[in-house]
């Protein structure tokens, strides 16, 4: 799923989070069984928003996020 949102395509994709002892790939610091959201630009913006996976949503309700819902998640990403 794409959303277009202030000039960059952003890929949004939820992470249910890992059994203990397997490893993320990339520079990041998140742990691998910390379940949350990846936001990936087409610009090289990579953010993710951890979740409790009790409100994680699933990927089909990713993909009907509206602009507003997006703008939500964005900005708590970029807050973290």
């Amino acid at each position: 799923m794409a959303i277009v949102f202030e000039e960059k395509v952003w890929t949004v994709t939820r992470q249910a989070g890992a059994a203990a002892g397997a490893r993320g790939a990339g520079e990041y610091e998140v742990k691998p069984q910390e379940a949350g959201i990846w936001l990936h630009s087409d610009k090289g913006d990579r953010l993710f928003l951890p979740m409790d996976t009790s409100t994680l949503p699933t990927q089909e309700e990713l993909n009907r996020l509206s602009i507003e819902n997006f703008r939500r998640l964005l900005k708590g990403a970029e807050r973290r």
